[in-house]
């Protein structure tokens, strides 16, 4: 008796988590781009990365004595933006709810809810 219990082999990534993972991606590249227009125009260059339990932590440069500090929180699915000033004062520019933001850009993309 010869049993096959070969399952189906996946060859790459599905469409909808490559658009996902795509998103992701130029969300991330639009957040660096905003916060660098914080920094009088300058660019935005990655600095440090950390991840300490359910956070991540990284740093960059925005130029004109400005550093910007964004945290991931996986816990509450939550993207903190801050900036600092000369070393000194550190503020909450920007907040993401990320799960918000991957639900609308599924819903523009024409995928619809998860399952």
């Amino acid at each position: 008796m010869n049993h096959d219990t070969k399952s189906p082999q996946r060859t790459g990534l599905d469409t909808p988590a490559a658009l996902l993972w795509t998103s992701a991606f130029l969300i991330m590249a639009m957040i660096l781009t905003q916060a660098a227009r914080l920094g009088a125009g300058s660019p935005a260059l990655a600095g440090n990365v950390a991840t300490i339990g359910d956070l991540t932590v990284l740093t960059a440069d925005a130029g004109d004595s400005e550093d910007i500090l964004m945290v991931l929180d996986r816990r509450t699915e939550t993207l903190l933006i801050y900036g600092a000033r000369d070393r000194r004062d550190v503020e909450l520019h920007q907040t993401y709810d990320l799960s918000r933001v991957f639900s609308d850009a599924r819903g523009a993309s024409g995928l619809g809810r998860r399952p």
